[in-house]
């Protein structure tokens, strides 16, 4: 017994979650530091981080926060050699996206691309690319997009969602380059939970990431649940067992 939890002990229990806000992004944190979690969280706004520091100020040890600065190359610089270990090794990550995907522009193709640093829109998604190049562990990682879809219709019609060519692109970023073959994605649609919720039906488009949920996300109906799932899928990828 005593080397099973031995074992257990050394099991790397970190969850990087990226700009996460105050409901979900902060349920999530809770929920996972509760379940013996270390979480490195990633704000984008420092009012926001003390927002969050102010609400769980008994968590020091168990949840590092960071605010993304304008400049990245003095984050990385002010940054301290242990909370970037922890952040680079990470074998959870969740990327609070919101509507980040309907302004991702690249240049470059295949393993080639870049992230265009020189747009105001997609400040976050540069801290993202700066994040990913520093990755070096060969490791299996779970990254968790939660993003939100704005939807409308074709002339003909046909639903879209503004969301979904950046979700695509994102994701074919991971495909096409090898060193990151060991990230494990699954995309999720928020704003297919807020429609669940109110028992709505949603038209969705035809690349739309409910489609191609698990069975297990098909039948959560609210936050908490979510949560849960998050968890669960996280405590699963870590010891298998």
């Amino acid at each position: 017994m005593r080397l099973l939890m031995t074992a257990k002990s050394k099991l790397n229990r970190t969850l990087l979650i990226l700009f996460p806000r105050p409901n979900l992004g902060w349920k999530i944190i809770d929920l996972f530091s509760q379940n013996r979690f270390r979480t490195v969280a990633v704000f984008d706004k420092e009012t926001t981080r003390k927002d969050f520091v102010s609400m769980f100020d008994d968590t020091v040890g168990i949840i590092t926060t960071v605010r993304r600065q304008t400049f990245e190359s003095e984050f990385w610089q002010n940054l301290s050699r242990q909370t970037m270990n922890e952040m680079l090794a990470a074998p959870v990550i969740i990327y609070c996206a919101g509507q980040d995907f309907m302004k991702i522009n690249v240049k470059g193709a295949g393993e080639e691309w870049k992230i265009d640093h020189k747009s105001d829109q997609q400040k976050r998604l540069t801290f993202i690319d700066q994040l990913m190049n520093r990755f070096k562990s060969k490791s299996l990682r779970l990254w968790f997009n939660l993003a939100s879809g704005t939807s409308g219709k074709e002339s003909e019609g046909e639903v879209y969602c503004n969301t979904r060519y950046g979700m695509i692109g994102f994701n074919k970023i991971f495909d096409l380059n090898p060193k990151f073959a060991n990230i494990k994605m699954v995309n999720i649609c928020l704003t297919y939970f807020h429609h669940q919720l109110k028992n709505e039906p949603m038209k969705n488009c035809a690349y739309c990431a409910a489609e191609h949920f698990p069975d297990a996300l098909k039948f959560i109906r609210d936050e908490t649940g979510l949560g849960e799932y998050l968890l669960q899928e996280s405590e699963k990828l870590i010891d298998p067992a």
